[in-house]
C-alpha cells in the first residue's frame, strides 16, 4: 500500500516530550523542517497508509529515529593584551581570552601565531585547547621581534570566529640568561 502521509514529531529534551510540527502531505522527499529555536532536536516519523499508522505517536522517553544540532548563533570571542614574563629561567608568554557560547565542544579553541614580516600563521598548541580563558605559551629562545597572535573559536555547529590580532615585541634573551649545559661524565 502506498504512503499517504508522513507525521513529523520533534523533541527538545531527549525524548522526554514531544511536540507535533505537521504532516508531509506530498509524501516527497525532502521533508522540510524550520526549527523554533536552537537546540538539539529530536526527530520522530509516523507514517500512514490506508491499512493504518507505522506507529502510534512518540510518547515520554521515546527515543528519536533522527538528530539534528541547529545552532546559528556564533561565539563571541576577545583576546586580552598577552602579558611576557618568565617561569623556571624561561620566557613565557601568558595568554588570556573570553570566548563566550551556549554549546562548545570539549577542545574549540586554537592559538596562532606568526612572526613580521611572515603572512603564515602557525599553531602554537599541537591541537586546540580547552576553553579556560588562560594558556602559558612557554617561547622557544629563538623566537625575538614582534609576534602576532590571535585566538580562533568554533562551537559545537561549526560556527568559527576570529580574535583581533595582539602583538608583542619580543627582545633577544640576555647572554647572560642563556641555559647553560651540563657535562656528564661518559666513563661510568
Amino acid at each position: 500500500l502506498p504512503i499517504e502521509a508522513v507525521e513529523l514529531w520533534y523533541t527538545l529534551d531527549g525524548g522526554s516530550t514531544w511536540q507535533h510540527y505537521g504532516l508531509d502531505e506530498d509524501r516527497q522527499s525532502p521533508l522540510a523542517f524550520h526549527a523554533p529555536s536552537e537546540g538539539r532536536y529530536g526527530f520522530f516519523f509516523v507514517l500512514r497508509n490506508a491499512a493504518g499508522s507505522s506507529s502510534p505517536p512518540p510518547g515520554p522517553n521515546t527515543p528519536p529515529h533522527q538528530e539534528a544540532f541547529v545552532d546559528y548563533t556564533p561565539p563571541v570571542v576577545q583576546l586580552h593584551p598577552p602579558q611576557p614574563t618568565s617561569s623556571l629561567g624561561r620566557r613565557v608568554l601568558q595568554i588570556r581570552w573570553t570566548a563566550l557560547d551556549a554549546h562548545w565542544p570539549p577542545r574549540p579553541v586554537e592559538m596562532l601565531s606568526r612572526r613580521r614580516p611572515e603572512e603564515t600563521w602557525h599553531s602554537v598548541t599541537d591541537e586546540p585547547v580547552a576553553n579556560t580563558g588562560r594558556y602559558d605559551w612557554r617561547l622557544a629562545d629563538d623566537l625575538v621581534g614582534p609576534v602576532d597572535l590571535r585566538i580562533v573559536v568554533t562551537d559545537e555547529a561549526g560556527n568559527r570566529v576570529e580574535s583581533a590580532i595582539q602583538t608583542v615585541e619580543w627582545p633577544p634573551r640576555p647572554p647572560d640568561a642563556a641555559p647553560t649545559a651540563v657535562a656528564e661524565n661518559a666513563s661510568k
